[in-house]
């Protein structure tokens, strides 16, 4: 197998050939026909061609994944930056030239001789003065950063090996690293909480009530969802009394982003998600958006929404079958109390007496205290257990609003963080009610469409229609029945609403692989083949006759697609994401090895939307999802709250297209839908782009 070692190795064997068996400049000129030049090339370049011809058929074998190669040029990379050693640049280079033209290779050989030979001409190209980048920060940003924080962390004392590319860090060393960093944010204790506050101020926008968080940069990021919770985990210790521990919170950050950095999940450039490498592995691209979601972001919602989903769905749960001991009414006064309490940013302290005195004679005082007592947590309860970036499952402070000092105090975070907490609290009562996810489904749609009718638009909702057997015949289908959950009409356009209350999960957000591919699929991929039904249908019969007697004609129209989620899917929303993720979705299975029968049973659920999504994509009705550039532009991932946010600004079906459909082919890359918005408002005057606020 390829590795540093033997590619070293490979190297030298090159290097030791006599010039008149290897390929020297003076040898090769003698190769080259010259006769028939229609470019006129001078003779320099013309011995580069040769030389990466020779070399794509040198390695032109089935062997190994040829992404190997990728990571093992990142390998002598890093490895240069940490120590400027000739040979590593000289093999660094020779890397970039074999890359170059097996870019488009999907396996590479085992054996020593072709690499030798292929190795051999890489060394004629370069002496012919082939084009090769300066190991510099300029040209590899990620691997300098990486390369800094390596010699930083031995510097430190910690040991960390570079791998194939890749850091390696034991689990003695990562315990080491971890508390260390959780000790010293445990040093400040409350204070953790208003540090962080302080310095992501000026991120905050308060005519959106959100935070722009980067995740794209040149330079290593702040790991701040990380540092964040460990800081809420620690809000049970007082702040230092001292005054001068500047110094220690510089080194406390410091080593959370080396920490970060090295494991490698940090994006540099926007490029990525555009023009993704070939042969990419689709379930570690989307480990890396989620962990760089946990990571460095904070989880943030509106709290106006927030609450208005809690009025909206809850509010409408039947009360006479599901009984709490307060109405949902009287949970939104105390919501609303404590939320008018707490406007500033940062953290805050609030007592009862000042939610007694908020709320007035809107409540007993009893009844206050029984909902109080569902909204905070235990200080030693909150984040219990979190120590590493990957601990999303031991997340659990947005889960409920408070946290509790004493018997008549409680911390509250900045709202964007902690508002969640109050739609949580109540959803989780109800479930322990035995309100189903059915039900809360049910519920959501008419949600959803209570928002649609707001807007003054016409649309039709729970549309059923028949599928009869000649249809499902042709269209190897096995389903008697379609279902539509909205569809908005214009006089151009038709756009098919999917609305799925899957959410993704803790395991999930941790990067666990298997329950991020399930979380997504019946999320997302779930709504989108479905909504592929219903065009593949209409444009194969012209129009669908709905149970209702109402009837859905194309008469030339485009088709929109748009999923609907109930909660964030974080940087999955993002348009060109949706889209790629769709591609590659369209010609892949999931292989997993593994004799539990839960997990066997998820992957078959998985593989099954894969393949009912892969046939749907040879039908001549979707022949565009399979040609041009943005081959799903039609389709599109939103959750309710970016939804809600749009139809605040839309008084028509044309309105709802509009704002849908007007920027979706422009992206900057930072994969935060509110924050694209935010900017394309302000920055590129977009009066047709809606306003989220």
């Amino acid at each position: 197998m390829l590795n540093e070692e033997s590619f070293r190795s490979f190297v030298k064997a090159a290097q030791a050939l006599e010039v008149d068996q290897a390929i020297g400049c003076e040898n090769i000129t003698e190769r080259v026909d010259f006769s028939n030049d229609n470019r006129r090339l001078p003779t320099q370049q013309k011995i580069i061609d040769y030389c990466e011809t020779q070399i794509k058929e040198a390695l032109r074998c089935d062997g190994f994944d040829a992404t190997r190669l990728l990571r093992l040029k990142k390998q002598f990379t890093i490895l240069s930056f940490i120590a400027a050693d000739k040979d590593t640049e000289y093999c660094q280079r020779i890397l970039q030239v074999i890359c170059r033209c097996t870019k488009d290779f999907s396996s590479l050989p085992l054996a020593k001789e072709p690499w030798v030979n292929a190795i051999s001409f890489s060394i004629a190209c370069i002496r012919a003065g082939a084009h090769t980048l300066g190991i510099t920060k300029d040209y590899y940003a990620q691997e300098h950063s990486i390369a800094q924080a390596y010699k930083r962390m031995a510097k430190r004392g910690y040991k960390i090996e570079i791998v194939d590319g890749y850091t390696n860090i034991s689990t003695e060393t990562q315990n080491k690293i971890a508390a260390a960093i959780d000790t010293r944010i445990k040093q400040f204790g409350q204070g953790a909480a208003f540090q962080i506050y302080e310095s992501i101020a000026k991120n905050f926008n308060s005519a959106y009530k959100r935070y722009s968080f980067k995740r794209i940069s040149r330079e290593p990021l702040i790991p701040w969802g990380y540092i964040h919770n460990l800081s809420i985990k620690n809000l049970r210790y007082s702040a230092p009394k001292k005054i001068g521990l500047k110094k220690a919170w510089s080194e406390a950050l410091s080593l959370a982003t080396d920490y970060c950095t090295l494991l490698d999940v940090q994006e540099y450039s926007n490029m990525e998600i555009i023009f993704p490498p070939k042969n990419m592995d689709i379930l570690s691209h989307l480990k890396r958006m989620v962990l760089i979601d946990q990571i460095y972001q904070i989880k943030q919602y509106n709290e106006d929404d927030i609450l208005d989903l809690v009025q909206g769905v809850y509010g409408a749960v039947n009360t006479e079958k599901y009984s709490l001991p307060w109405s949902t009414e009287d949970y939104l006064v105390v919501a609303r109390c404590i939320i008018d309490l707490s406007r500033k940013s940062g953290l805050q302290t609030i007592s009862k007496d000042h939610i007694f005195a908020g709320i007035g004679h809107a409540l007993p005082k009893e009844k206050t205290l029984e909902i109080l007592s569902c909204l905070h947590h235990e200080p030693e309860q909150v984040n219990s257990g979190y120590l590493y970036p990957v601990d999303a499952e031991k997340e659990n402070y947005h889960y409920k609003p408070l946290v509790k000092l004493n018997e008549n105090t409680f911390y509250v975070g900045n709202l964007s963080f902690s508002c969640f907490g109050f739609l949580e609290v109540i959803a989780s009562k109800y479930r322990h009610l035995g309100v189903t996810e059915s039900t809360v489904g049910d519920l959501l749609e008419d949600y959803v469409g209570q928002k649609l009718a707001a807007t003054g638009a016409k649309y039709m909702a729970n549309e059923k229609y028949k599928i009869n057997a000649q249809q499902r015949e042709e269209l190897d289908l096995k389903s008697l029945e379609g279902e539509c959950d909205f569809i908005i009409e214009t006089d151009d356009n038709i756009i098919f609403i999917e609305l799925k209350k899957k959410i993704l999960g803790r395991k999930a957000q941790g990067g666990d692989v298997l329950r991020l591919a399930f979380d997504l699929s019946q999320s997302f991929l779930l709504s989108q083949v479905q909504a592929n039904w219903h065009e593949i249908i209409l444009k194969r019969y012209k129009r669908i006759y709905f149970n209702s007697g109402k009837i859905l004609e194309l008469n030339g129209k485009t088709i929109e697609k748009l999923s609907l989620s109930m909660l964030d899917f974080f940087s999955l929303h993002d348009r060109l994401v949706a889209q790629k993720l769709l591609e590659e979705f369209s010609r892949r299975r999931l292989h997993v090895e593994s004799n539990k029968k839960s997990i066997t049973t998820d992957v078959s659920k998985v593989n099954k939307l894969l393949d009912e999504l892969n046939k749907q994509i040879k039908m001549p009705e979707l022949s565009h999802h399979r040609n041009g550039i943005f081959k799903f532009a039609t389709c599109q991932f939103l959750n309710l709250s970016q939804f809600t946010s749009m139809l605040r600004n839309c008084n028509s079906p044309e309105d709802i297209h509009r704002h849908l459909t007007s920027h979706k082919h422009i992206t900057t890359g930072e994969k935060d839908r509110h924050s694209e918005n935010i900017y394309f408002n302000h920055n590129l005057k977009r009066p047709d782009i809606y306003d989220d606020r």
